[in-house]
């Protein structure tokens, strides 16, 4: 490996991680509410939605040159993406933590629960917008909206599987949570196959697609045809789409070169207009 290369992935892996363990605990958030999760299931669900945002934002701080200064990542809320972000991912993470006590309890906790998956979404949708306000042409707000969002759906509803799987009382959930995985899935492939291809065909690129599809697609396939699937077949969809969506994301941000750049030039690429301002 090239020392390129190296540096390459030492770059942007934490970027990697920590945008997949953050969606991975929300989707899997918004999986077990959507889905009904019984109490066994909810309770293991919240506590798995915590660490994983948890972990996530632990990786964060790998990317930051002074992580002692990471609080001033709020300081511009009123502008900044990455400000709302940084406040939303904690608010979510917060939200969750007082779920699980109230679980533990025996507090039952709905308008938390829905309160929790607003904050996740919008946590969502302010790590999206982020890139898009970039002049990158690989990283178009639609395209970026659509991988981020349908990547924390599949992979929150596999996770839920996992989760499900593991109780007597929740092994209903496995069809439905694999089902909703698979949709995701889909609707990620089909709307960003095209547009990850014209903007960087690379081998990285090709595997995760493949592997995204494995795990996203084929083990849902393979759950719902063969019912009372051990779990080790569901672990293994799990790790298939997670290195998917590693690679993917990897490809996402190595692909964040300006359109002029060389070789980029017969992409089509179209800024935003600004309004007009005084000179």
């Amino acid at each position: 490996m090239r020392n390129t290369d190296r540096d390459a992935i030492r770059e942007h892996l934490p970027l990697v991680l920590f945008t997949l363990l953050a969606q991975a605990g929300i989707g899997l958030w918004l999986a077990a509410l959507v889905l009904g999760a019984g109490p066994g299931p909810a309770r293991a669900a919240g506590a798995g939605a915590v660490l994983l945002t948890a972990l996530g934002l632990g990786t964060a701080f790998l990317h930051l040159g002074r992580p002692l200064g990471a609080h001033r990542a709020l300081a511009n809320l009123k502008s900044s993406w990455l400000s709302r972000e940084c406040l939303l991912l904690g608010g979510f993470l917060v939200l969750g933590a007082v779920r699980a006590a109230l679980a533990e309890a025996g507090i039952r906790s709905g308008p938390l629960d829905w309160a929790g998956l607003l904050v996740g979404v919008l946590g969502l949708v302010s790590m999206a917008s982020l890139y898009g306000q970039a002049a990158m042409p690989a990283w178009r707000p639609a395209h970026t909206h659509l991988s981020f969002h349908t990547a924390a759906v599949a992979m929150g509803a596999e996770a839920l599987a996992l989760v499900a799987a593991g109780s007597s009382s929740g092994a209903v959930l496995v069809p439905a949570a694999m089902a909703l995985a698979a949709g995701a899935v889909t609707v990620q492939l089909v709307g960003s196959g095209l547009h990850l291809a014209r903007t960087g065909a690379t081998r990285t690129l090709a595997a995760g697609l493949v592997l995204t599809a494995a795990g996203g697609v084929g083990g849902p396939v393979l759950a719902l045809g063969v019912p009372g699937l051990a779990t080790g077949w569901l672990v293994l969809a799990a790790a298939l789409l997670a290195a998917g969506q590693g690679l993917l994301r990897y490809a996402h941000y190595a692909a964040g070169v300006h359109a002029m750049a060389t070789g980029w030039a017969d992409i089509p690429y179209r800024p935003r207009r600004r309004a007009a301002g005084p000179r």
